[in-house]
C-alpha cells in the first residue's frame, strides 16, 4: 500500500470517530438517519483535510516562507469553512432540522457555528504540521542511524588500514632479519613501529589534523623504511614553515 493511500485511509478513519460520537448523542432522528446525517457533516471534512495535506506537501510551511504559508492557510480556510457550513445547512434542511431559505440559514449558521468550524479547520492545520514534524523527526533518526553505521564502518576500515598495511609486515620482517645481526637496530625499529601505530591511532578520531602532525607520521614511517633499505632510500623534505 502506497504512502498516499495509507494517508487517505487514515483520514477517513479519523473522521469516522466524530461521526459515531455525534450519532450516539443525536436523538431527534432514528438511528439510521442520524448516522447518515453525522456522516455527511463530519466525513465531508475529509475533503478539506486532503486538500490541506496536498497543498502542505506542495508548499511546505517554513519560517522562510511564513507569508506564503499564512496566505495559503487563510485562503483555504475562506473556502473550506463556508463550504462545510453550507453542507451542514443543506443536510439540516433536507432532514427538516431547520427551516427557511438556504441563504438566510447559511448566514445564521455562519454566526452560530462559524467559530466551532474555525476551530476544526485550525485543528486540521495543526495536525498536518505535527505529522510533518513527526515525519521529519523519524527521517532524521533514520539518517542519523545510517550515518552512525557508516561512521562505524569507516572507523573500522581506517583501523584496519592503519594496523594491517603492507609496510607493517615488511617492518616486522626487517625486525626479524635485524635481530640476529643488529639487535639494537631491531629494537629501534620495534620502538619506531610502536610510535607510528600509536600516532596513527591517536589521529583516527579527528576530522582534521595539522600538516606538521601528518608529516610527523610520515617521518616515523620513513624511519622504519630507512632501516629496511638503508642507503638505498634517500628522503628530501621541502616543506615551508608557513604551511605547517
Amino acid at each position: 500500500m502506497s504512502e498516499k493511500l495509507r494517508r487517505l485511509l487514515a483520514i477517513q478513519l479519523f473522521w469516522c470517530v466524530p461521526t459515531t460520537v455525534g450519532a450516539l448523542g443525536m436523538y431527534r432522528l432514528p438511528w439510521p438517519d442520524r448516522l447518515f446525517v453525522q456522516a455527511i457533516m463530519w466525513m465531508s471534512w475529509s475533503i478539506p483535510t486532503v486538500i490541506v495535506f496536498l497543498v502542505g506537501d506542495r508548499w511546505p510551511p517554513s519560517r522562510a516562507h511564513a507569508g506564503r504559508t499564512l496566505l495559503l492557510a487563510l485562503g483555504l480556510g475562506a473556502l473550506c469553512i463556508p463550504g462545510e457550513i453550507l453542507i451542514t445547512v443543506l443536510t439540516w434542511i433536507h432532514w427538516g432540522m431547520i427551516q427557511g431559505p438556504v441563504l438566510s440559514a447559511l448566514v445564521r449558521n455562519l454566526r452560530a457555528v462559524g467559530d466551532s468550524f474555525l476551530v476544526t479547520y485550525v485543528g486540521i492545520l495543526l495536525a498536518f504540521v505535527a505529522l510533518r514534524w513527526f515525519d521529519q523527526w523519524r527521517q532524521a533518526l533514520v539518517v542519523n542511524a545510517r550515518l552512525g553505521e557508516d561512521l562505524a564502518r569507516a572507523q573500522l576500515d581506517a583501523l584496519r588500514a592503519q594496523v594491517n598495511p603492507h609496510f607493517l609486515f615488511n617492518a616486522l620482517a626487517s625486525v626479524v632479519a635485524l635481530i640476529g645481526r643488529d639487535p639494537a637496530a631491531a629494537e629501534r625499529t620495534v620502538v619506531a613501529l610502536a610510535d607510528l601505530l600509536r600516532g596513527t591511532l591517536a589521529l583516527a578520531d579527528r576530522q582534521e589534523i595539522a600538516l606538521d602532525e601528518e608529516l610527523d607520521v610520515a617521518r616515523r614511517y620513513l624511519a622504519i623504511e630507512q632501516t629496511r633499505f638503508g642507503d638505498r632510500l634517500e628522503v628530501r623534505w621541502d616543506v615551508p614553515a608557513e604551511v605547517l
